[in-house]
């Protein structure tokens, strides 16, 4: 295993020197490799590791319970790592080679109302500070579609008050512009201000848009438990995560008119497929409706 190991980390450090990966990103596939080179070990898999081997592996993982949505983002963890050794010249052949990914169910993603987002946010006092940085967290996720991972990164210098939009630096480094809803303005003027002092404290100034009180930048686990906190008020168990904001705000563009191509560059995606699936959203809200308020729609 200690070829594996050697590998393993140049392989990691080409992914974030050369790729230019985010830390989170390179976590992941550290994460998920590590976990591959446990299964040949405890499997007394020594020498070239084949095609069997990886078929194997994922039946272990599909065996304990995996999602087919997991499993294939293992699998593709594999093939980026074969496929680098490939162009390394470390190995001949990939053992990831026609290896068919999974079927995973068709997902709808979760989202709330409009209304439960607003009432959410308007239990918070926003003449305490702290307060006025968490509503200005899930405004941002909300009004803006950000992923949490962009929120946490966000610096003051990509942020225009003047032109209302901020400069997002998206997966694998691709950035692009979003509006920030003209309502966040204002407020967003007095956060700077509460920032200046708050960081006055701290050592390293940080460069971070959000930071805590001692200066110090927030990380994705704390706005986690901001948000979760927020919206356990009015949401039920399973819509309280950051990603909700995210799919509200598709949701809501979608059924205000919005066209998918301009959602699809809003959101960051790569690919429109990915946005595609919040039309299924549209769509049974339309039908819904339909529903409630035809009068045939009963009969």
């Amino acid at each position: 295993m200690h070829k594996f190991d050697r590998e393993l980390t140049n392989y990691l450090q080409h992914l974030s020197q050369q790729n230019h990966a985010s830390r989170l990103t390179v976590q992941a596939y550290s994460k998920d490799l590590i976990l591959f080179r446990d299964f040949l070990h405890d499997s007394n898999i020594v020498g070239g590791i084949s095609r069997i081997h990886v078929r194997k592996y994922l039946h272990f993982l599909a065996a304990n319970n995996r999602s087919p949505k997991t499993v294939n983002r293992k699998l593709s963890t594999l093939r980026s790592f074969f496929r680098y050794l490939i162009e390394q010249k470390k190995i001949d052949t990939n053992p990831t080679a026609n290896i068919c990914s999974l079927k995973e169910p068709v997902s709808v993603p979760k989202f709330l109302q409009q209304h439960q987002v607003l009432a959410a946010i308007s239990q918070l006092d926003l003449a305490n500070d702290v307060n006025l940085r968490n509503y200005l967290i899930v405004l941002y996720l909300y009004g803006c579609g950000l992923r949490v991972s962009e929120l946490v990164n966000l610096t003051v210098s990509r942020l225009d008050l003047y032109s209302c939009q901020i400069k997002v630096m998206g997966k694998r480094q691709k950035e692009r512009i979003v509006p920030l809803p003209k309502s966040l303005e204002k407020m967003s003027r007095e956060w700077l201000a509460i920032r200046e002092n708050w960081q006055s404290a701290a050592q390293t100034k940080p460069t971070q848009l959000f930071i805590n009180k001692n200066g110090k930048e927030l990380n994705r686990q704390i706005v986690y438990s901001i948000v979760s906190k927020i919206l356990g008020s009015v949401a039920e168990k399973g819509k309280t995560n950051p990603h909700i904001l995210r799919h509200s705000y598709a949701t809501h563009l979608l059924d205000s008119g919005a066209d998918l191509v301009s959602v699809r560059e809003l959101l960051g995606h790569s690919d429109l497929n990915t946005t595609q699936i919040y039309t299924h959203i549209s769509s049974q809200r339309l039908k819904e409706t339909y529903r409630q308020a035809h009068p045939r729609a009963k009969k």
